[in-house]
């Protein structure tokens, strides 16, 4: 499955990654989808997600929030 997303804001490359799995996880979610596997190049992503780098920047913590 593939999809696009346009930001209607200006993004950073961290945020457009966050944006990214943010809305993945809603598409996964509204589809029925009981188990996932998320696969990301961004070490710092990956990292706040699984709690071992603490978000710095406040914009990031607040995706830590919606996951």
């Amino acid at each position: 499955m593939e999809y696009a997303i346009r930001f209607g804001f200006k993004a950073t490359n961290n945020e457009a990654e966050y944006e990214a799995l943010v809305n993945g996880l809603k598409i996964t979610h509204k589809l029925g989808a009981r188990s996932i596997s998320v696969k990301s190049d961004s070490k710092l992503i990956v990292d706040h997600v699984l709690g071992e780098y603490k978000a710095r920047e406040d914009r990031m913590a607040e995706y830590l929030w919606i996951i």
